[in-house]
């Protein structure tokens, strides 16, 4: 079954090729007045630091937490197939996979949901439907990636299939020697960004097995991918899809100068909590 997003937020409905990376962003489904002014993040307008991050998980909290069903069918159906083509790609390889528009006809064709923050790292409850996170993978690599933390392969121990531009993840020692998973430079933006949502949104709502522990260790590296891959149409597309479904934005993809404005107060924030 797919899932149809609200009529009143519209949805891209041009398609250059069936790829990540092709859909436009269509201007009138952003949060944006025509004097330039996000009246979204009103409330975190001129602020920095703590005080930023504290507005920014008042303004993203209370979505509407869809049952986790019908957020593996959305992710299918609409927020990775806005043009319903039925065409959805792996996260970490590229590949698009045909014939795709729900849960079902993903794990046909070996994909399923990942959680970019695992579940077994506190991705549960509310958390583990929240579509700001979750990712299409192949069943392999997913496993492969396991609860491992994202970060910068210095000594690899796997990696994956190239794309067609000789880019493929991999995983290994980072240059600290923890075990990580390094994603394409082509997604590790849209990556940084969700796991920076994450920890905005859920840190101060923390469940029992809840641990940011690699997150804040790795945190310098999200930050730095934030900068070098920069939002781009589709994923704020995408923020519009799940916005749409959740009725909550990720704040890094609309506003990426975010996460230099919040600076130290990342981590710091944690441990005054």
């Amino acid at each position: 079954m797919r899932i149809s997003a609200p009529s009143s937020v519209p949805m891209p409905s041009v398609v250059a090729t069936p790829s990540r990376g092709a859909w436009p962003t269509p201007a009138a489904t952003r949060p944006v007045d025509g004097g330039g002014t996000d009246t979204y993040y009103a409330r975190a307008e001129g602020l920095e630091g703590d005080a930023l991050l504290t507005a920014l998980r008042r303004i993203i909290s209370g979505q509407h937490a869809l049952d986790y069903d019908a957020a593996r069918n959305a992710l299918f159906g609409t927020v990775d197939d806005p043009t319903s083509t039925d065409h959805v790609a792996d996260i970490y390889s590229g590949k698009v996979f045909d014939g795709v528009s729900d849960n079902g006809s993903a794990a046909a064709h070996q994909l399923n949901t990942e959680h970019l923050w695992p579940q077994s790292l506190g991705a549960t409850d509310e958390a583990r439907s929240d579509l700001h996170h979750l990712m299409p993978a192949d069943v392999a690599t997913n496993g492969r990636r396991g609860n491992q933390p994202y970060g910068e392969v210095v000594q690899a121990s796997w990696t994956g299939t190239p794309d067609a531009d000789g880019h493929a993840p991999s995983m290994g020692k980072d240059a600290q020697g923890h075990i990580v998973f390094q994603p394409r430079p082509e997604n590790r933006g849209d990556i940084a960004r969700a796991l920076l949502y994450f920890y905005t949104r859920y840190d101060a709502d923390r469940t029992p097995r809840y641990a940011n522990k690699e997150f804040l260790q790795e945190l310098p590296t999200y930050e730095r991918w934030n900068q070098e891959d920069p939002p781009d149409g589709v994923e704020r597309a995408r923020n519009d899809a799940i916005f749409a479904l959740q009725g909550n934005r990720n704040p890094y993809v609309d506003r990426p100068e975010f996460v230099g404005l919040i600076g130290a107060a990342w981590g710091a924030a944690h441990l005054r909590r």
